[in-house]
C-alpha cells in the first residue's frame, strides 16, 4: 500500500531531524532490548537469559548447524536489524567487545576478515581491566 509506505517514511525522516539526544533519559527513548542469534553464534558461546547473555566456554556447545554460524571466532551477532536512531545499553564482566556491523560480514573465514574490528564492515568497542579500546579496520585506537 503507497498510503502506508509514505506514511512510514514521513515517521522515519521526523525522528532522523529530531534534535540529538542529550541526557539518559532522552536516549532511552530510542532503547532496543537486543537478543543474540543462537544460529550465529559460534560454539564456544553459551546463551542464557532468553539470549540476551554469551558467555565463552571452554566446552563447545550444541547447536543445530546453521550456515551463517561463526565457525572460527567466538562472536554472536543480534537477532534484531537496527537502523536509524538507536540506543542499548550493555553490562559485561571480563574482556569482551561490543560492535556495530553490516549483517554481511564474513563468518566462515579464519582470517581477520571475519574478526569484529579488523575490518571496513565492523566497529568494535574492547573493555578489558579498565581500559577501553576502539577498533575499525584492523586500526586500533585508545579511548
Amino acid at each position: 500500500d503507497v498510503t502506508a509506505a509514505v506514511s512510514d517514511l514521513r515517521d522515519e525522516l521526523q525522528d532522523l531531524v529530531k534534535p540529538e539526544p542529550k541526557t539518559r533519559a532522552h536516549f532511552l527513548k530510542y532503547s532496543q532490548e537486543i537478543s543474540l542469534d543462537p544460529n550465529l553464534a559460534n560454539t564456544n558461546l553459551f546463551l542464557s537469559e532468553g539470549n540476551r547473555k554469551a558467555t565463552v566456554m571452554l566446552e563447545e556447545q550444541i547447536y543445530t548447524d546453521h550456515p551463517d554460524r561463526f565457525k572460527w571466532f567466538k562472536q554472536v551477532l543480534s537477532r534484531d536489524v537496527l537502523t536509524g536512531r538507536c540506543y542499548w545499553e550493555v553490562e559485561r564482566s571480563g574482556g569482551g567487545y561490543v560492535v556495530v556491523l553490516y549483517k554481511d560480514i564474513r563468518r566462515d573465514g579464519d582470517t581477520l576478515e571475519s574478526v569484529f574490528g579488523f575490518n571496513g564492515k565492523s566497529w568494535a568497542l574492547r573493555g578489558d581491566g579498565g581500559r577501553y579500546i576502539f577498533y575499525h579496520n584492523n586500526v586500533k585506537t585508545p579511548v
